[in-house]
């Protein structure tokens, strides 16, 4: 009797041990962080008789403990614990203090002196900490005065540990994506904005440069039109607009001459009265005032049903764009004054070109010679950079010893410039000597020397140079025009030059924001020899690549490190590409044909190599994994609705987590019937792997398994006619495996194999001519090659060629001349010109050769493969 009392004890406190690892099994499922808690909590109350409990998270706003789950109390001890103060309590001081608590009754809190007296005589408090983050605690509660002793303590501590990561890892997790998603939207916002900055800037080319403006700003703050209006004479002028303005009421217009009059950002709301008597919104209106122009003028923007919610977001970009007003305001007007016939408007003009706008910088002098090439003859133009500390550092001429100034962020009319961040200006003698008696001395003498012996300058501007709403840089110019008409002509036209550089600064910032980084490529000087000499290069590379990685012979493993050298061989060549046009090219890619389909052995391969630590050692997800892999990928091609990259990433990653560190991961991929199978499996070291599951496997639509299962994320990307099954019965799957329907050619009745496809192929490199001739091989086509025009057009005289591929770059006849004439001889042959991505061709061009695809070196099998198919597709149609 005494050894079987042992035993009984014994297995309690195995089953109190295992409560542990009982919730953390039990987390593996999708539950909701509070579904979560209140399941641990009934766990282990289930192994703790007579006893109830309550789980507490801490709100630091509210100085209150938050009831997050409970387990053994009545409805009314319920509500009565929901908001348990945080003050000084026995389950604060446990907190506080980090360790576990044994206390008699816990009462719960009344709002009157009046006492409530628990049924509960003992209580044990497990504090829920994570670091230093106090997150709450754990209460549990028996009506044994005797219920709890330090044997508790010792095996519920590791589950208020684990608890209050896993609490801290969800709080940190919805944070994440949160923050995540305000980043996109921040991303997508600031891509908008770019692309509007671009199209209101092309309307001044218009012939309704205004209208083509306010059509730009439509969406805006869910604007559903956009007007420019100016106040003359006490009446409302509409300057332009996305749209007619018809039908105004006079209550209306005396309601926007008076918003705009205050010359601040109002919305004026128009109401209606249904026929229920309610009253809503029908228009609403936003005026935000446009400065710096003669008369008040100010962006008209409206919507329909709901009136504006303005952000200060919205209002920063509303005054960029009022800016660009005040720009196009002052285009017009130089129009108006003949602006054009003045010397050195056509550098204004290059300074509305965007792209041709250099960053400004010390070694800069597009600023200063644009401004020269306006300013009449002798004026003298001083531009000075913002230093960290906020002064401002003389910026030489090039080609020019100059005496280095420093001026002070608050001297001077750079004072004023600062706080306003609009341009200052002095006419007339008097003004310009007070102007420069506004600095200090030594930087009075430098400012007097540039007039050497002559008079005090009769113009003066100080003028700010930004990018998007921070001050980079001020410009200082003199000069000596008297005439008051010319110097207010003058006024009109460096503010338009300036406005316009701080546009220029302004998007191309913007533009280098989106594309996340700036290269320097002014060192690189590359020819287009060099550069068609790396497209033969790394075609080859790739080419050979995947030749050796059709073999039968080659091994899964060996079939990876040759896909692994086409990934990075393609990865080189799209940074090449970039580095030395300088630019993001839209062109096909050697990844990224229309017509070419992933591989699958690729993606795993190109996966497997990111990860491998050496031999079958991985790291995923921060743990070190042993992977085996049969690939048997052969002519197998990915048909998906999303990437495929992210479905194979994805589920390798989730179900990693499911093995243990004694096992070992297989994947494998196989076809039957038609279908293109890949399981991913888990065994111990030394056993067999999962049988195929094809042969047992229950498969289901991927839409519906991510109904019950939404952690399997990457099923997003499998389309309805595949299909996915996971091992159902075990509660760690062994095994999952994905359904793909195989790739299907164009026209699966034409003749692809054997000798009845004939191709010429032309190239002056032997390189590329081997390379072609053995992909061609390895497709069982008939080739004959050519190594220049001439010989090429004598073939096709003696030869009928079901298509031709030829390079655009030959000594002799080029390509598009070979092009031209087999067209002659051959008019239904279809032609592809091969080239590199450094070549611009015009569609025209290739149209008057008879070329009816281009394909860029480097390029894979398949998009030749694929190329060749359509093209004798469409011939066989015609």
């Amino acid at each position: 009797d005494f050894w079987q009392i042992k035993r009984e004890d014994l297995s309690v406190q195995e089953q109190k041990l295992t409560i542990l690892s009982t919730i953390q099994r039990d987390a593996r499922d999708p539950y909701h962080l509070l579904e979560l808690l209140d399941l641990a909590l009934k766990e282990i109350i289930t192994h703790l008789p007579e006893t109830s409990g309550m789980l507490f998270l801490i709100n630091r706003k509210s100085r209150q403990f938050v009831l997050a789950a409970s387990g053994g109390l009545t409805r009314e001890e319920t509500a009565s614990y929901e908001r348990y103060p945080y003050q000084r309590n026995t389950l604060s001081q446990a907190i506080e203090i980090g360790e576990a608590t044994i206390t008699g009754s816990f009462d719960p809190p009344t709002p009157s002196s009046e006492e409530i007296e628990s049924r509960f005589k003992c209580c044990l408090m497990l504090p829920l900490i994570s670091g230093a983050e106090r997150i709450g605690g754990l209460v549990l509660l028996s009506e044994n005065s005797n219920q709890f002793g330090n044997s508790e303590v010792k095996y519920l501590g590791p589950v208020a540990e684990w608890l209050a990561e896993k609490i801290k890892t969800s709080r940190l997790t919805r944070e994440l994506g949160r923050i995540r998603q305000e980043s996109q939207s921040a991303v997508q916002n600031r891509s908008e904005m770019l692309e509007r900055l671009h199209g209101a800037v092309k309307a001044k080319t218009e012939r309704d440069p205004i209208g083509g403006f306010c059509k730009q700003l439509v969406g805006v703050v869910e604007s559903s039109s956009v007007h420019l209006c100016r106040l003359s004479g006490g009446t409302i002028q509409f300057l332009g607009g996305s749209e007619p303005l018809l039908d105004l009421s006079e209550n209306y217009q005396t309601a926007l001459v008076d918003a705009i009059g205050k010359n601040k950002p109002l919305i004026v709301n128009q109401e209606v009265i249904d026929e229920g008597g309610q009253s809503h919104v029908s228009v609403s209106s936003l005026i935000f005032p446009v400065e710096n122009s003669a008369q008040p003028t100010a962006l008209l923007l409206r919507k329909e049903s709901t009136p504006f919610k303005v952000s200060e977001e919205h209002l920063s970009e509303l005054e960029l764009f009022s800016h660009l007003v005040e720009l196009l305001l002052f285009l017009q007007e130089s129009n108006r004054t003949s602006l054009v016939r003045r010397q050195g408007f056509e550098q204004i003009i290059q300074l509305l070109q965007i792209k041709k706008i250099e960053p400004f910088t010390r070694n800069s002098n597009q600023l200063r010679d644009s401004l020269k090439a306006v300013l009449p003859q002798g004026s003298n133009v001083l531009i000075f950079a913002r230093e960290e500390d906020g002064s401002f550092v003389s910026v030489p001429s090039s080609g020019a010893a100059e005496d280095q100034i420093t001026i002070g962020a608050g001297e001077g009319s750079i004072g004023k410039v600062l706080v306003d961040l609009r341009p200052d200006y002095a006419a007339g003698r008097n003004k310009v000597d007070l102007m420069i008696a506004s600095f200090a001395p030594p930087i009075q003498d430098s400012l007097r020397k540039l007039s050497g012996e002559q008079e005090i300058p009769q113009f003066a501007a100080t003028l700010p140079v930004m990018k998007f709403d921070r001050l980079i840089g001020i410009v200082i110019l003199f000069s000596r025009e008297s005439d008051e008409s010319r110097q207010q002509e003058l006024e009109r036209l460096v503010t338009l030059a300036i406005g316009m550089y701080n546009v220029g600064q302004t998007v191309n910032h913007l533009n280098s924001v989106a594309r996340h980084q700036e290269v320097d490529r002014s060192c690189v000087s590359g020819s287009a020899e060099i550069i068609n000499e790396i497209n033969n290069r790394l075609a080859s590379i790739i080419g050979q690549a995947e030749l050796a990685a059709g073999e039968e012979s080659v091994s899964g493993e060996i079939r990876q490190k040759f896909m692994a050298i086409v990934a990075e061989s393609e990865r080189t060549a799209e940074y090449v590409r970039e580095f030395l046009t300088g630019n993001e090219s839209t062109k096909q890619t050697a990844g990224d044909s229309a017509g070419a389909r992933q591989s699958l052995g690729t993606v795993i391969a190109a996966a497997l190599d990111s990860w491998r630590i050496s031999d079958n050692l991985y790291m995923i997800d921060g743990r070190p994994r042993e992977i085996g892999c049969k690939i048997e990928d052969g002519t197998s091609e990915l048909q998906l609705r999303g990437n495929s990259a992210n479905l194979f990433e994805g589920a390798i990653t989730h179900f990693a987590d499911l093995v243990q560190d004694d096992e070992v991961i297989s994947i494998e991929t196989y076809t039957e019937s038609d279908y293109l199978y890949l399981d991913i499996s888990r065994h111990r070291k030394n056993f067999p792997s999962v049988d195929r599951v094809a042969r047992f496997g229950l498969y289901q639509v991927p839409s519906e398994v991510l109904k019950n299962r939404p952690r399997e994320s990457y099923l997003v990307n499998l389309s309805d006619d595949c299909a996915y099954s996971f091992d159902r019965y075990a509660d760690l799957p062994s095994y999952i495996s994905f359904r793909i329907p195989l790739g299907q050619p164009i026209d699966s009745n034409l003749p692809l194999a054997g000798g009845n496809i004939n191709v010429l192929a032309v190239d002056d490199q032997p390189l590329i001519l081997d390379l072609l001739k053995a992909m061609c091989q390895s497709m069982e086509y008939h080739i004959e090659t050519a190594t220049n025009g001439d010989h090429a057009i004598e073939l096709a005289r003696k030869h009928e060629f079901d298509i031709v591929l030829t390079d655009l770059a030959m000594p002799g006849l080029s390509g598009l001349e070979t092009a031209r004439k087999i067209r002659q001889l051959q008019p239904n042959t279809p032609i592809i010109l091969l080239t590199g991505w450094e070549a611009t061709l015009e569609q025209s061009e290739l149209d008057k050769a008879g070329i009816t695809e281009v394909l860029y070196k480097p390029f894979r099998i398949e998009q030749l493969t694929e190329l060749i198919r359509k093209q004798i597709s469409e011939k066989s149609h015609s």
